[in-house]
């Protein structure tokens, strides 16, 4: 038998469970040790309890069964996703969680019998909630998600382990583009500064080597990039291991950082304002 195949990811089966499970266990513990004042209601609330919650989240739970599975989502190119901001994810989720809690509290109002809030509570959370959680899983719509197509991760070795326009020495590299050639030797690097530019949408971060009157600019976009950073971590001495982490954030504002400057222990000295 082939699987039936879900239209939302894992994270997204676990709250709707959550969503019937937790308050359907509410109940059954008001129901055990509720107030004896209020046991004529009992069988009454249990009936609900099963009509609004345990029904569904055995629904819910089936999710989990060998013959269901998650859809496996591709990543959404840049060129083809609406929103082309990857941490304004963080911000839809937070509001689907919002939007989920206030159906939650319509949920928890129909077990204590308050029909004034229950059925605006729980239908405005659960319809906003819903669409906000298929915008989050959408593999056409919105952001890079955290799969990849075989064609993607073909490139991502690609580029992993492509040289591109580096040739390396035991003692340095050279770099050849259409324009001229700049031969470096790692002992007599004076510095490496990494910076980044605002491409609106993104940013690329650079690095600027400086070698006596010689000064190459490279940015990780260019084919030999994640290479040329291994030889750098391997040659330089005294480098700053969390360069990266430093002109990432805060993104889209300026920043620059040292990665490399020549008689300084930047391991000691992390976070170093560049100067000039």
């Amino acid at each position: 038998m082939k699987p039936i195949q879900l239209p939302y990811n894992r994270t997204t089966g676990i709250f709707i469970l959550a969503f019937f499970l937790i308050p359907g266990l509410i109940g059954v513990y008001d129901f055990s040790f509720g107030d004896p004042a209020i046991a004529s209601l009992k069988v009454e609330k249990a009936l609900r309890l099963v009509q609004w919650f345990f029904l569904p989240a055995l629904l819910a739970a089936l999710q989990w069964m060998p013959i269901v599975r998650f859809k496996k989502m591709e990543r959404v190119t840049k060129a083809s996703a609406v929103l082309k901001l990857p941490f304004l994810a963080f911000y839809l989720w937070a509001f689907a969680g919002v939007l989920l809690s206030l159906a939650f509290a319509g949920s928890l109002s129909i077990i204590h019998d308050a029909p004034e809030k229950r059925w605006g509570m729980l239908s405005i959370g659960l319809a906003l909630s819903s669409g906000a959680f298929v915008l989050l899983n959408s593999n056409k719509v919105l952001f890079q998600g955290d799969y990849e197509t075989a064609k993607q991760e073909k490139e991502r070795i690609r580029r992993a382990t492509t040289l591109g326009d580096f040739r390396y020495e035991n003692d340095g590299f050279v770099y050849q583009d259409k324009k001229q050639t700049f031969q470096f030797l790692w002992r007599e690097i004076e510095g490496i500064v990494a910076y980044k530019t605002d491409q609106y949408t993104y940013d690329i971060i650079h690095l600027s080597i400086k070698s006596g009157t010689s000064e190459l600019d490279i940015h990780e976009d260019l084919d030999g990039w994640f290479v040329f950073k291994e030889k750098m971590q391997a040659h330089l001495k005294d480098i700053n291991h969390h360069w990266e982490m430093e002109v990432m954030f805060p993104p889209f504002e300026q920043s620059a950082t040292w990665v490399y400057n020549k008689g300084e222990e930047l391991q000691k000295n992390s976070g170093a304002p560049v100067e000039g």
